[in-house]
Protein backbone atom coordinates (compact mmCIF):
# COMPACT_ATOMS: atom_id res chain seq x y z
CA UNK A 1 0.00 0.00 0.00
CA UNK A 2 2.99 2.44 0.71
CA UNK A 3 4.31 2.15 -2.86
CA UNK A 4 1.31 2.71 -4.45
CA UNK A 5 0.88 5.68 -2.46
CA UNK A 6 3.77 7.25 -2.82
CA UNK A 7 3.57 6.01 -6.44
CA UNK A 8 0.72 8.10 -7.03
CA UNK A 9 1.72 11.21 -5.19
CA UNK A 10 4.72 11.08 -7.49
CA UNK A 11 2.58 10.80 -10.27
CA UNK A 12 0.47 13.82 -9.01
CA UNK A 13 3.28 15.80 -8.54
CA UNK A 14 4.60 15.55 -12.43
CA UNK A 15 1.55 16.00 -13.76
CA UNK A 16 1.44 19.39 -11.32
CA UNK A 17 4.95 20.60 -12.49
CA UNK A 18 3.92 19.51 -16.03
CA UNK A 19 0.75 21.99 -15.60
CA UNK A 20 2.87 24.26 -14.44
CA UNK A 21 5.55 24.47 -17.33
CA UNK A 22 7.96 23.22 -14.92
CA UNK A 23 11.36 22.39 -16.94
CA UNK A 24 12.00 19.62 -14.61
CA UNK A 25 9.40 17.36 -16.04
CA UNK A 26 10.92 14.80 -18.21
CA UNK A 27 14.84 14.85 -17.66
CA UNK A 28 16.74 13.51 -14.94
CA UNK A 29 16.26 15.95 -11.81
CA UNK A 30 14.43 14.54 -9.09
CA UNK A 31 13.25 15.62 -5.62
CA UNK A 32 13.90 14.79 -2.42
CA UNK A 33 10.81 13.98 -0.02
CA UNK A 34 11.09 13.55 3.85
CA UNK A 35 9.09 10.53 5.11
CA UNK A 36 8.94 9.89 8.82
CA UNK A 37 9.63 6.54 10.07
CA UNK A 38 8.39 5.14 13.81
CA UNK A 39 10.89 3.56 15.36
CA UNK A 40 8.13 2.65 18.27
CA UNK A 41 8.25 -0.69 19.52
CA UNK A 42 5.56 -3.18 18.90
CA UNK A 43 3.06 -2.61 21.98
CA UNK A 44 4.67 1.03 23.11
CA UNK A 45 1.19 2.87 23.41
CA UNK A 46 2.90 6.22 25.16
CA UNK A 47 1.84 9.03 23.98
CA UNK A 48 3.92 11.34 21.50
CA UNK A 49 6.34 10.98 18.87
CA UNK A 50 8.95 8.20 18.44
CA UNK A 51 10.10 8.47 15.02
CA UNK A 52 13.29 9.57 12.89
CA UNK A 53 13.28 10.36 9.23
CA UNK A 54 14.73 9.04 5.78
CA UNK A 55 14.12 9.95 2.32
CA UNK A 56 12.44 9.10 -1.53
CA UNK A 57 13.87 10.23 -4.31
CA UNK A 58 10.40 11.32 -7.14
CA UNK A 59 11.64 11.27 -10.48
CA UNK A 60 9.65 12.83 -13.29
CA UNK A 61 10.96 10.44 -16.52
CA UNK A 62 8.64 9.61 -19.06
CA UNK A 63 8.03 6.45 -17.74
CA UNK A 64 4.47 4.46 -17.27
CA UNK A 65 2.51 4.51 -14.13
CA UNK A 66 3.46 0.84 -13.35
CA UNK A 67 7.12 1.75 -13.60
CA UNK A 68 6.59 4.78 -11.13
CA UNK A 69 5.14 1.93 -8.55
CA UNK A 70 7.96 -0.60 -9.08
CA UNK A 71 10.37 1.84 -8.83
CA UNK A 72 8.85 3.11 -5.30
CA UNK A 73 8.86 0.25 -3.92
CA UNK A 74 12.56 -0.46 -4.21
CA UNK A 75 13.10 2.86 -2.19
CA UNK A 76 11.06 1.70 0.02
CA UNK A 77 12.41 -1.45 0.28
CA UNK A 78 15.78 -0.46 0.70
CA UNK A 79 14.91 1.89 3.48
CA UNK A 80 13.23 -1.18 5.25
CA UNK A 81 16.80 -2.56 5.18
CA UNK A 82 19.28 0.43 5.82
CA UNK A 83 20.31 0.88 9.19
CA UNK A 84 20.66 4.56 8.64
CA UNK A 85 17.48 5.71 9.76
CA UNK A 86 17.92 4.35 13.43
CA UNK A 87 22.00 5.61 13.29
CA UNK A 88 20.39 8.94 12.39
CA UNK A 89 18.45 8.83 15.68
CA UNK A 90 21.09 7.98 17.42
CA UNK A 91 23.48 10.83 16.42
CA UNK A 92 20.28 13.04 17.57
CA UNK A 93 20.41 11.53 21.00
CA UNK A 94 23.75 11.82 21.55
CA UNK A 95 23.70 15.53 20.13
CA UNK A 96 21.04 16.31 22.27
CA UNK A 97 23.14 15.94 25.61
CA UNK A 98 25.63 18.11 24.43
CA UNK A 99 24.66 21.00 22.54
CA UNK A 100 21.77 23.38 23.48
CA UNK A 101 18.35 23.29 21.86
CA UNK A 102 18.82 26.19 19.55
CA UNK A 103 22.23 24.89 18.09
CA UNK A 104 20.48 21.57 18.54
CA UNK A 105 17.61 22.70 15.89
CA UNK A 106 20.24 24.15 13.78
CA UNK A 107 22.44 21.36 13.56
CA UNK A 108 19.31 19.03 12.46
CA UNK A 109 18.31 21.82 10.13
CA UNK A 110 22.32 21.54 8.22
CA UNK A 111 21.97 17.46 8.21
CA UNK A 112 18.29 16.65 8.10
CA UNK A 113 17.32 19.42 6.35
CA UNK A 114 17.67 18.97 2.73
CA UNK A 115 14.48 18.20 0.79
CA UNK A 116 11.70 19.71 -0.90
CA UNK A 117 8.69 18.15 1.11
CA UNK A 118 7.64 16.12 4.01
CA UNK A 119 4.90 13.24 3.58
CA UNK A 120 3.64 11.37 6.48
CA UNK A 121 1.37 7.99 5.78
CA UNK A 122 -0.29 7.24 9.09
CA UNK A 123 -2.46 3.98 9.21
CA UNK A 124 -5.76 4.64 11.63
CA UNK A 125 -8.39 1.98 12.36
CA UNK A 126 -9.09 -0.35 9.66
CA UNK A 127 -12.63 -0.70 10.70
CA UNK A 128 -15.09 1.97 11.68
CA UNK A 129 -15.05 3.60 14.94
CA UNK A 130 -17.35 5.40 16.97
CA UNK A 131 -16.50 8.92 18.82
CA UNK A 132 -19.54 9.81 21.68
CA UNK A 133 -21.80 7.02 20.20
CA UNK A 134 -21.08 8.06 16.85
CA UNK A 135 -19.45 6.81 13.84
CA UNK A 136 -16.75 8.47 12.47
CA UNK A 137 -16.85 8.75 8.73
CA UNK A 138 -13.81 10.28 7.64
CA UNK A 139 -10.42 10.55 9.77
CA UNK A 140 -7.54 13.31 8.17
CA UNK A 141 -5.03 15.49 9.85
CA UNK A 142 -3.37 18.98 9.14
CA UNK A 143 0.73 19.23 10.44
CA UNK A 144 1.56 22.70 10.17
CA UNK A 145 5.47 23.31 9.67
CA UNK A 146 7.55 25.53 8.12
CA UNK A 147 7.86 24.03 5.32
CA UNK A 148 7.42 24.95 1.42
CA UNK A 149 4.72 21.74 1.25
CA UNK A 150 4.07 19.13 3.55
CA UNK A 151 1.34 16.24 2.44
CA UNK A 152 -0.41 13.73 5.04
CA UNK A 153 -2.14 10.59 4.16
CA UNK A 154 -4.19 8.43 6.54
CA UNK A 155 -5.75 5.07 5.82
CA UNK A 156 -9.06 4.57 7.74
CA UNK A 157 -11.90 2.08 6.90
CA UNK A 158 -10.51 0.94 3.21
CA UNK A 159 -10.49 4.52 2.64
CA UNK A 160 -7.37 6.84 2.03
CA UNK A 161 -7.37 10.36 3.19
CA UNK A 162 -5.08 13.00 1.31
CA UNK A 163 -4.07 15.81 2.90
CA UNK A 164 -1.83 18.85 1.62
CA UNK A 165 -0.52 22.31 3.85
CA UNK A 166 1.12 24.66 1.54
CA UNK A 167 3.34 27.94 2.02
CA UNK A 168 1.13 30.56 0.08
CA UNK A 169 4.84 31.56 -1.53
CA UNK A 170 4.81 27.99 -3.11
CA UNK A 171 1.62 27.43 -3.83
CA UNK A 172 -1.61 29.59 -2.48
CA UNK A 173 -3.68 27.07 -4.01
CA UNK A 174 -2.69 23.49 -3.09
CA UNK A 175 -6.23 21.92 -4.23
CA UNK A 176 -4.07 22.34 -7.83
CA UNK A 177 -2.18 19.05 -6.58
CA UNK A 178 -5.19 17.37 -5.10
CA UNK A 179 -7.18 17.28 -8.35
CA UNK A 180 -3.64 15.58 -9.90
CA UNK A 181 -3.86 13.13 -7.30
CA UNK A 182 -7.43 12.04 -7.96
CA UNK A 183 -6.83 11.73 -11.34
CA UNK A 184 -3.47 9.73 -10.70
CA UNK A 185 -4.96 7.42 -8.54
CA UNK A 186 -7.95 6.60 -10.55
CA UNK A 187 -5.50 6.24 -13.72
CA UNK A 188 -3.70 3.80 -11.92
CA UNK A 189 -6.38 1.81 -10.93
CA UNK A 190 -7.78 1.29 -13.98
CA UNK A 191 -4.74 0.61 -15.56
CA UNK A 192 -3.85 -2.14 -12.94
CA UNK A 193 -7.72 -3.49 -12.94
CA UNK A 194 -7.26 -3.62 -16.95
CA UNK A 195 -3.76 -5.93 -17.01
CA UNK A 196 -2.94 -9.24 -16.46
CA UNK A 197 -4.06 -10.70 -12.59
CA UNK A 198 -0.67 -11.66 -11.38
CA UNK A 199 1.78 -8.72 -12.38
CA UNK A 200 5.39 -9.47 -12.24
CA UNK A 201 7.90 -7.09 -10.69
CA UNK A 202 10.48 -6.12 -13.58
CA UNK A 203 13.97 -8.03 -13.55
CA UNK A 204 15.96 -5.20 -11.49
CA UNK A 205 18.39 -6.44 -8.27
CA UNK A 206 17.55 -4.31 -5.15
CA UNK A 207 20.01 -1.88 -4.28
CA UNK A 208 21.05 -2.22 -0.56
CA UNK A 209 23.10 0.23 1.28
CA UNK A 210 26.61 -1.25 2.02
CA UNK A 211 28.33 -0.75 5.16
CA UNK A 212 31.06 1.42 3.61
CA UNK A 213 28.14 4.11 2.60
CA UNK A 214 26.66 3.39 6.02
CA UNK A 215 29.99 4.27 7.46
CA UNK A 216 30.72 7.32 5.20
CA UNK A 217 27.67 8.85 6.21
CA UNK A 218 28.53 8.41 9.90
CA UNK A 219 31.54 10.49 9.10
CA UNK A 220 30.37 13.06 7.38
CA UNK A 221 27.76 13.43 10.22
CA UNK A 222 30.45 13.48 12.88
CA UNK A 223 32.47 16.00 10.73
CA UNK A 224 29.61 18.18 10.96
CA UNK A 225 29.21 17.58 14.57
CA UNK A 226 33.00 18.70 14.94
CA UNK A 227 32.25 21.82 12.93
CA UNK A 228 29.73 22.86 15.31
CA UNK A 229 31.98 22.13 18.12
CA UNK A 230 34.78 24.53 16.91
CA UNK A 231 32.00 26.98 16.32
CA UNK A 232 31.10 26.83 19.96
Amino acid sequence: VNDVLCATLNLAIKEYLKELGDPIVNTNKKIRISIPISVRKPGDKSPGNLMTTSMLDFGFQDKSREDVVWEMKRQVDMIKLSPQPYLEMILIRVLARIFPPQMLVDISLFIFGKFTMMLSNVPGPQKKVQLLGQDLMDMYFYLFIPLGIYCGMISYDDKVSFTICSDPDTEDKPERLAHHWNKEFHALYEQVMSGPEVVKEPKKPLQTPSMTTVLIGSSVAAAVVGYFLVRR
